[in-house]
């Protein structure tokens, strides 16, 4: 039983200590609320001590304004009547208001407000008012069931031939009802601001855990991007050897053209896997935030031409036509030349491997300050649907005219990643079976 109790604590203990968030959630909920009651609980007491002040004050108004007028007129009592009429309309929840006269050692009323009251039932009030002549005593009490003030005081009339004592009672019980529907109040709103912040409270619980899933999400895409990288890099090397020597194979006359083929095939396989570890070291920088840039002015004209150069042949393979627009003068932008290379060569192979058979033209223009370079092309295109996703990584088209091209679908996103680095934009333009569009605009290079 023992060893139970210490595993189960041993557990327990474990697992607070790896989800502390919890703890910190318990101990919120617990002191929180706590807090506000206590100090809801105290403001409620002090303000039922101060309306319980008052009341008596009230009372010990009443006595003073009573006496004084007794004392002022020598004893003046169908006066004294008529001024117990008008304190008794000025507080209706005055029930008693008495004198009695104290003679052989016996109480008798003399109701001023009211019936007759039975002054045994205040007889040690009205003692403990005789010993103390000089103020007024106040008593809580219940009276059929209703809570009540009793103020006594003994009144020192010098024309009278016997002691007197003022008694008055003062029925709160609707007050208390009217303050009890306050608290009530008070501990609603109350119980309403504990739940929201316990709501709080669980949802700063969910933002802590998701921190901690957050940093642990950080390291496992840094250890992630370390082994992308590494493995990238050690794929690397073979592969271009692989490459070298399949070229070199190829263009042997010692070898049969069989063997020539084949090693053609390997040098293009060498090649598109190579394109492949290029792709995954580009999204590995981009994760982690890595990637350098060095901008320069370039020439867009001049990059543009050596392009068409270059991918020419790749256009030929497909029975695509490469052209351009005509230029109106040379244009400069801020960028990374190498960058801004492998972005138009990007978009410039993505058309012509979607365009089985036409033309994939470039044109560029000035609009407002900046360099808008237009990629059109007459192959497939797309729907409205394709077109929002074409910039999302792993992103292929599913029509059939397309079933056919090769990729991982990270070219695009890739692409676009570069291009909002250096503070550019790139948009798409397709129609479904004529063709597509892709606009890309970089800021002019300031003069």
């Amino acid at each position: 039983m023992i060893d139970f109790l210490k595993n189960s604590f041993t557990r327990g203990w474990n697992l607070l200590h790896i989800h502390r968030q919890f703890v910190y959630t318990l101990l919120l909920l617990l002191i929180i609320p706590t807090a506000f009651l206590f100090s809801g609980q105290q403001f409620l007491n002090v303000a039922r001590e101060h309306y319980d002040r008052a009341e008596k004050d009230r009372i010990g108004l009443l006595h003073d304004t009573f006496v004084s007028y007794l004392e002022e007129t020598h004893g003046n009592i169908e006066g004294a009547r008529r001024m117990a009429v008008r304190l008794g309309a000025l507080n209706p929840d005055l029930s008693v208001f008495s004198v009695l006269q104290y003679q052989d050692q016996k109480f008798t009323t003399d109701p001023f407000i009211g019936e007759s009251i039975d002054s045994r039932r205040y007889e040690n009030e009205l003692r403990a008012a005789g010993i103390r002549t000089d103020e007024s005593l106040i008593f809580e009490g219940y009276e059929n069931g209703k809570h009540v003030w009793i103020g006594v005081r003994a009144m020192n009339i010098e024309s009278a031939s016997a002691n007197y004592f003022l008694l008055t009672v003062l029925d709160i019980s609707a007050s208390d009802a009217l303050y009890a529907h306050r608290v009530l109040i008070a501990y609603t709103y109350l119980a309403g601001i504990i739940f929201l912040i316990a709501l709080l409270i669980i949802r700063h619980a969910r933002i802590i855990n998701y921190a901690e899933l957050y940093e642990k999400l950080k390291e496992a895409l840094v250890a992630k991007t370390t082994f992308i990288t590494m493995t990238a890099h050690e794929l690397r090397a073979p592969l271009t050897a692989m490459r070298g020597y399949a070229s070199m194979i190829r263009e042997s006359t010692e070898v049969s053209k069989e063997t020539q083929e084949r090693a053609s095939r390997i040098e293009e396989s060498s090649a598109y896997m190579v394109h492949l570890v290029s792709d995954m070291l580009d999204v590995a920088k981009i994760e982690s935030g890595t990637m350098t840039l060095l901008k320069e002015s370039v020439s867009v004209k001049e990059v543009i031409e050596n392009l068409m150069t270059r991918l020419g042949s790749l256009g030929a393979e497909h029975n695509v036509t490469l052209q351009t627009e005509p230029m109106a003068g040379d244009v400069h932008i801020m960028v990374d030349h190498t960058r801004f290379e492998q972005i138009l060569t990007n978009l410039i192979s993505n058309a012509i491997k979607y365009t089985t058979e036409g033309t994939v033209t470039l044109a560029m223009s000035v609009v407002h300050n900046t360099c808008e370079i237009r990629i059109k092309d007459t192959g497939s295109g797309m729907n409205a649907e394709d077109q929002h996703k074409l910039f999302s990584p792993y992103f292929r088209t599913e029509e059939a005219e397309t079933s056919g091209v090769t990729g991982t679908g990270l070219g695009m996103w890739i692409t676009k990643q570069f291009i909002e680095v250096m503070e550019g934009s790139v948009d798409v333009e397709s129609i479904h079976g004529v063709g597509t569009h892709v606009v890309v605009i970089f800021p002019l290079a300031k003069t």
